[in-house]
């Protein structure tokens, strides 16, 4: 059984990391056509850099033994005490697991620099949150932090991935400021068809995204697989119908509706049945629509 949970786990983070360049497309399309290559450009380089950090120090501050319930210590940096084989999942595995979640959360805030970051700029910025904010945050999670000994609940990032994310971008896009024209001409998508590739790639990825927190073949894996599907079809079809109700409906308010459902799953999908995943997919299509 060994084996083949670690086989499942393997797969399941290749599809994570699927999921970060599949991010890069989908930002990609959202902006003006000098900038595709720039924001695809923008995920491999967040791959790598995390591959380096996560190798180096990120895993031990993550997932080190707990230091206060702040930290982890650096028992584990360069990988040092991380075991390749063992009666249950490999530590390593695991490690390069939580790799892909960090990775796919630096290039989910790629989105608040959009056209208006340099590539050296970018580095450091990356370095210093994955480091400051990402690693103390999954440690408090998911690593034996204050918020894990409190009992809170994050089956598969919705809070060390999204929310994160999501309120990081918040700030740095406060700190940058406005894209060069914003309110002065149109700055629609150029190209909608990359940005559906990018979404397909990341509805295709989410599967492994929120499966593979099981860390092994069970019930509860089959259960987010399912409740994962469920939530983004859902949340498809809120945001479409929603939009339909005040105008035409279009590729790109389906796709946002999905992404939705995807986002708003992954903390509970392996807590929650396929009903109750219908009513958050529903929810989080018309609560995303409304605020956009």
């Amino acid at each position: 059984m060994q084996a083949v949970d670690t086989a499942f786990v393997l797969i399941c983070t290749t599809l994570v990391i699927l999921m970060t360049f599949g991010v890069g497309f989908f930002y990609a399309g959202l902006v003006h056509r000098k900038n595709i290559i720039s924001m695809i450009t923008l995920s491999f380089i967040s791959f790598a850099l995390i591959s380096l950090q996560w190798m180096f120090f990120g895993y031990s501050l993550s997932f080190g033994p707990d230091i206060m319930g702040i930290i982890g210590s650096p028992d584990k940096l360069a990988l040092m005490n991380v075991a390749t084989d063992g009666e249950k999942l490999p530590e390593m595995v695991f490690m390069v697991f939580q790799m892909a979640f960090a990775a796919i959360t630096l290039a989910i805030v790629t989105s608040a620099v959009a056209e208006r970051i340099k590539l050296s700029s970018f580095l450091i910025f990356g370095l210093a949150w994955s480091t400051f904010i990402y690693d103390p945050v999954a440690h408090w999670v998911w690593g034996g932090g204050w918020a894990q000994q409190l009992g809170v609940l994050d089956f598969a990032g919705g809070i060390v991935v999204h929310i994160c994310a999501g309120f990081s971008a918040l700030a740095l896009a406060f700190v940058i400021g406005k894209r060069r024209g914003f309110g002065e001409y149109s700055l629609s998508p150029y190209n909608i068809p990359i940005t559906l590739l990018g979404g397909a790639m990341l509805w295709f990825g989410w599967f492994g995204f929120n499966a593979g927190s099981a860390l092994s073949v069970n019930a509860v894996a089959i259960n987010a697989f399912v409740v994962t599907n469920i939530s983004a079809a859902a949340g498809t079809f809120s945001y479409m119908l929603t939009s339909w109700y005040y105008g035409k409906p279009s590729s790109l308010s389906m796709i946002s509706g999905t992404i939705a459902g995807l986002g708003a799953i992954t903390p509970a999908a392996g807590f929650v049945g396929p009903l109750e995943a219908f009513i958050i997919g529903t929810i989080s299509g018309i609560i995303c629509y409304y605020a956009l």
